[in-house]
């Protein structure tokens, strides 16, 4: 490394002699950082130049103007900051992802809710500027900047009288299915239809062979999980204080409720259905695998042995047994109609499983790790063979 800058989100300034990011305050410690703050450093000389002050919340962006004379950041509400005398200089809210145009124009995103579009705006003379309708997000932000430039480029080329006639810019787009981040679940609905969740937090069903949505399901609800069983139905959960499970196809009410425990507060938000279709299954965040039968949503069963964050799960094909991976570096197999732990499954050394499951048949399991895939017998608990994985294929 040349020099080293503590933050997150960064942007260079037009020249590339400063850096900016959101970074903590500087008061408070590791545990508990937030990062409000915007920081901007000499990248020739690593100097911290400026450091401000204001957000409440986590800084998601920032941008500096092409002069570099000013810097735009937002948590939710945008503030603009004035390099020179190192000051606020305006405060806007409701706007996000802030940009600026060639010119100097300072820009952002509006995200409406209950909508599939972006809008981007003039955010100094409030004006709606266009909007986008997305598939996928990253990839429509990108869109909606280029659209925006090329709309100042168009407007610098138009007289004063044609822009006051003319109306906000539309563009669709062809819709991209999105992997929300940290669950990029897809699933075969039938050979036909995939399903997906949303950035809105709904089930989206794909129409494959016209490459469009055929369906958006689950609308007035936060999805946070959902699962195509063996036998076709779809089940889709909340899990949080007060959890939910529905029969997507029947939303009128849930099929179960149940109380996610206050202690610990901090999910690793992982969670599995099972095949059967009559338990789901959630590891917690020091250790604990909490599994709900909707029959008896009060009662869960404890799987404890675990001492870490619960990364991994899933369900036999028979209902039967539960196979997980932690943080404390171990895998293991649950009873389970009993509670009781069957197995840790053997490493050659204490790693951690990020992802597992179970083989159709049952028979095996397959453990995800950073360098490698190993398989298991879920018979006999011994290590069957481990599928080295090279730097290049991760």
């Amino acid at each position: 490394a040349i020099v080293k800058f503590a933050g997150r989100d960064f942007a260079f300034s037009s020249d590339s002699c400063l850096l900016a990011g959101a970074a903590a305050d500087e008061t408070l410690n590791d545990a508990d950082r937030v990062d409000r703050c915007v920081s901007v450093w000499d990248v020739t000389t690593g100097e911290h130049i400026a450091h401000f002050i204001g957000h409440s919340d986590w800084v998601n962006a920032v941008a500096f103007s092409p002069c570099g004379q000013f810097l735009a950041s937002s948590d939710g509400t945008l503030r603009e900051w004035d390099l020179e005398t190192g000051v606020q200089k305006a405060v806007y809210s409701d706007f996000d992802d802030p940009f600026y145009s060639k010119e100097g124009t300072l820009c952002a995103m509006v995200f409406p809710p209950d909508t599939d579009a972006i809008e981007t705006w003039n955010v100094e003379h409030r004006e709606k500027l266009l909007e986008i309708h997305i598939g996928n997000f990253g990839f429509a932000k990108s869109l909606a900047i280029a659209y925006t430039l090329e709309y100042f480029l168009q407007s610098a080329e138009t007289t004063a009288s044609e822009r006051s006639n003319s109306k906000i810019y539309t563009f669709p787009t062809q819709r991209e299915i999105h992997f929300p981040w940290p669950d990029p679940k897809v699933i075969w609905v039938n050979d036909q239809t995939l399903a997906s969740k949303s950035i809105r937090h709904r089930i989206v069903l794909w129409d494959i062979p016209r490459k469009d949505v055929r369906e958006t399901l689950m609308m007035d609800e936060h999805i946070h999980s959902f699962t195509v069983l063996p036998c076709g139905k779809m089940l889709a959960s909340n899990l949080y204080n007060t959890s939910k499970v529905w029969d997507v196809k029947k939303t009128g009410e849930p099929i179960t409720e149940f109380t996610v425990p206050k202690e610990p507060s901090d999910w690793v938000r992982h969670e599995v259905f099972a095949p059967t279709g009559d338990r789901i299954a959630a590891g917690s965040r020091e250790g604990t695998v909490y599994v709900w039968n909707f029959q008896n949503p009060e009662e869960p069963t404890l799987l404890t042995g675990h001492t870490d964050y619960v990364w991994a799960l899933a369900f036999s094909p028979n209902g039967k047994q539960v196979a997980s991976g932690s943080a404390d570096e171990t895998a293991r197999l649950w009873d389970v109609a009993s509670g009781e732990q069957i197995a840790v499954l053997p490493l050659d050394e204490p790693r951690t499983t990020m992802g597992i499951a179970f083989s159709p048949c049952g028979k095996i399991i397959a453990g995800g790790m950073d360098d490698e895939i190993r398989l298991w017998c879920a018979e006999q608990w011994t290590t069957l063979r481990s599928l080295p994985q090279s730097e290049n294929s991760r």
